[in-house]
């Protein structure tokens, strides 16, 4: 059963669906979003000023220009984990949705509470993949839950060792991660993903995806959050046990694409990781193997399409009581449906 999230021992058939298939807008009310906006805000400023910039080299730095941060609220059709960046009026901006900044803060407690809490990792897995294949209707309430109440979670979860300690550092380096990206596509002059074909888009997301890696290793920030971040993307977007056939799933990627986690884009950075950073990296060059090996077991259980077409039925049917706190991987029920 490979169906476990990759790096917990380094701690320790729906055709065309896209990425907007669901509405992920309403699943933090919109006033504790607001309330908390700001400090979202303060602490991705201070994460690029103190972590980021300092360690960009000055050709870089004369490439990429100003920077400005936005951080905006949720609208409509909101994917749950999304970050963008633009330029306008000659300069550069990233925007670092405050519904992904949360989502991302509380993915982060919810792995190092149930890592901590020795249950199975599997549940964050499908409630992600319950955002995909699940209409808002299928919840209580006709919204989607928020992650730590889906996944009975406490909300105060990461007040509590070693769970504060371990959800920062994941989290942290999660924020950094997804700014660095999204100012590789500055640094790259990447055009909007609108104005090309989906087969260049996704060319410039591996691109992206290099500078970011390559700028964290600058900072000796090994990628341990980002890791979360794609194997909740990994359940959260169509993949190809969605698809009737591979034709159909090929023409997905090359039609309609632009930000897809595929196999190829997931090897690319497992190989980056594991090849050239490892080789700088020095003391740190085996958790940076590691990693880089981790996201290969991520696209290993994409690839497997027996399965992401069973863990797409049970996303869609199951009891929504799967999804709370499970003390051993063989007692969960994605294990039991598809392993």
């Amino acid at each position: 059963m490979r169906l476990f999230f990759a790096i917990a021992a380094a701690f320790i058939a729906l055709t065309g669906v896209s990425a907007s298939a669901q509405d992920h807008s309403r699943i933090y009310d919109k006033a504790a979003l607001s309330a908390d906006a700001e400090r979202y805000k303060l602490r991705v400023t201070q994460i690029y000023e103190l972590g980021v910039e300092p360690f960009l080299t000055d050709a870089e730095k004369q490439r990429i220009g100003e920077v400005e941060l936005i951080f905006p609220m949720p609208q409509e059709g909101d994917y749950v984990l999304d970050f963008y960046a633009y330029e306008e009026n000659g300069r550069g901006v990233v925007a670092l949705p405050v519904l992904s900044l949360k989502a991302l803060e509380d993915l982060t407690t919810a792995y190092a509470w149930i890592y901590s809490n020795n249950y199975s990792l599997s549940t964050i897995d499908l409630y992600f993949a319950m955002l995909q294949h699940r209409p808002e209707s299928g919840f209580a309430g006709g919204r989607y839950p928020p992650p730590l109440a889906a996944l009975g979670v406490p909300a105060d979860a990461y007040k509590f060792p070693p769970v504060d300690q371990l959800s920062l550092s994941l989290r942290n380096e999660a924020y950094a991660f997804a700014l660095i990206h999204e100012i590789g596509h500055l640094f790259h002059d990447h055009p909007d993903f609108f104005d090309v074909s989906a087969e260049e888009a996704q060319a410039d997301e591996v691109e992206a995806d290099a500078f970011a890696l390559e700028v964290l290793s600058r900072t000796g920030t090994p990628p341990l959050g980002p890791t979360l971040f794609f194997q909740a993307q990994a359940y959260s977007l169509p993949n190809q046990g969605q698809f009737e056939t591979e034709a159909a799933w090929l023409k997905y990627l090359a039609e309609r694409a632009n930000h897809p986690i595929t196999t190829d884009r997931l090897r690319a950075m497992g190989a980056y990781m594991r090849q050239t950073l490892a080789d700088k990296r020095g003391d740190e060059r085996d958790i940076w193997a590691f990693i880089g090996t981790r996201m290969d077991d991520i696209a290993e259980v994409l690839d497997d399409v027996d399965l992401q077409t069973c863990i797409a039925t049970l996303a869609k049917e199951a009891d929504l009581d799967l999804l709370t706190p499970r003390a051993d991987v063989a007692g969960d029920a994605i294990a039991a449906s598809c392993g």
